[in-house]
């Protein structure tokens, strides 16, 4: 995820300057640690924030708007993700600071202060959810039978041959993780006959086409009862609401 890169580099930076300030080893000031506790809230705050742009996205693609037991699991998910992103980021800053020596002030503090910074952000994020919610409702629209899609691939009555082609294309995206050649692989993923994600070979490091349109770019109670049309075999896989049948990273 960029923002973990981008949290991985503040580190570096911070800790650097910690150690220009200092000839030998020293412990940890309160300064250092709010320092450190601010970069791990600026974490927190991205992680949210995209996970609500990914909701957005993946419905703004579908043209159509969620329903109020959607939008109600895209509040709770994204609760879920706020939730987990402070207990971890509370976690690191216990063991980063413990690696330094005797913590100065109490580790149950630390979480208090992941806590309350991130609050503003997440107060920001449902603020932009309740204004989403409040937009009027609109369907997918279907194109009367035997009309032209935009992209020429095909009318509505023929969707297989409309996403395989969509697939391939993606594929030709693909971009070899080494040296040695690999087979061009796109993935489409396909809901009531319309398109939720496409993903490449290569669109992120280590990662299946399929991995990468399924986990990275939709949330799992949209994925569920979804078609993953994939090149260069073309596979239709139904996705079940479990996990259970989902593509899995390169090992």
């Amino acid at each position: 995820m960029e923002s973990v890169r981008t949290l991985r580099d503040a580190r570096v930076e911070l800790q650097q300057q910690m150690a220009a300030r200092s000839s030998g080893y020293r412990l940890l000031s309160g300064p250092d640690i709010q320092a450190m506790a601010r970069l791990y809230v600026e974490h927190v705050g991205r992680c949210t924030s995209a996970r609500f742009e990914s909701y957005q996205q993946a419905y703004e693609e579908t043209l159509r708007s969620p329903s109020d037991q959607e939008f109600t699991d895209i509040l709770n998910e994204f609760k879920a993700v706020w939730a987990q992103e402070k207990r971890r980021s509370a976690s690191a800053i216990v063991q980063f600071v413990r690696s330094r020596g005797p913590a100065p002030t109490p580790v149950g503090s630390f979480s208090a202060l992941v806590d309350g910074g991130s609050a503003q952000g997440h107060d920001r994020v449902l603020e932009r959810f309740k204004i989403w919610r409040a937009r009027p409702r609109k369907a997918a629209p279907t194109p009367p039978n035997g009309e032209k899609k935009s992209d020429g691939y095909g009318t509505k009555d023929n969707g297989d041959r409309h996403f395989a082609l969509l697939a391939i294309e993606e594929a030709r995206k693909s971009v070899p993780e080494d040296e040695r050649p690999h087979p061009k692989v796109g993935a489409v993923v396909v809901k009531d006959g319309s398109i939720l994600s496409k993903a490449h070979r290569g669109e992120k490091p280590k990662s299946h086409a399929e991995y990468v349109a399924l986990e990275d770019k939709l949330p799992d109670f949209l994925a569920a009862g979804a078609t993953v049309i994939h090149h260069p075999r073309t596979m239709y896989i139904k996705e079940a609401p479990q996990n259970s049948l989902r593509p899995t990273p390169y090992r």
